[in-house]
């Protein structure tokens, strides 16, 4: 098993994404119970039926349950190897982004700017670069031999090029 050099884990730390998901479920919840009480008073709604009401009590929370738990659970995992970078966002990608550092013709820290280079956070592609970032304005871009373009943001950029840099000159 390969040695490990550097790691960061990385999750979403933005509160407004937790107030607009407290927002929501809190104005969802007592519009549900609203919907239920007129539901139960026949002559005030009788067009409220038995589907719309399983929509909006069982299907409506689930879907807010889940949405919940990805950006819960959701972290960007970034590890330096004896011979390669790994990359991890579990719930986004099943399968674990291996770049080869005999593949890698550069890497650099680079200052970006995630919503008006990219569109915001999260797993991006614009034109030839693909990014994994969930927080933060500080990345390493990693250029590959087929002409790939990573964009990895981090919180610690100096200590994961300096991984990068020692492992680069000893293969």
């Amino acid at each position: 098993m390969s040695h490990l050099y550097f790691h960061e884990e990385q999750k979403m730390k933005h509160s407004w994404i937790w107030l607009i998901f407290g927002l929501l479920s809190g104005t969802y919840f007592l519009i549900e119970i609203l919907l239920i009480y007129v539901a139960g008073k026949a002559p005030l709604n009788p067009k409220i039926d038995d589907e719309g009401l399983f929509i909006v009590a069982v299907i409506l929370p689930l879907m807010f349950f889940v949405l919940f738990f990805v950006f819960l659970k959701s972290s960007l995992q970034t590890e330096v190897r004896d011979n390669e970078i790994i990359i991890r966002f579990p719930v986004f990608i099943r399968k674990p982004i291996q770049i080869k550092f005999e593949d890698l013709i550069s890497y650099e820290v680079v200052d970006y700017n995630p919503v008006k280079d990219f569109g915001g956070h999260g797993i991006k592609t614009k034109k030839n670069v693909k990014t994994f970032t969930v927080s933060g304005k500080k990345g390493i871009k990693l250029l590959n031999k087929n002409g790939k373009v990573f964009l990895i943001g981090t919180q610690r950029a100096y200590a994961f090029l300096s991984a990068i840099e020692k492992l680069k000159m000893r293969n």
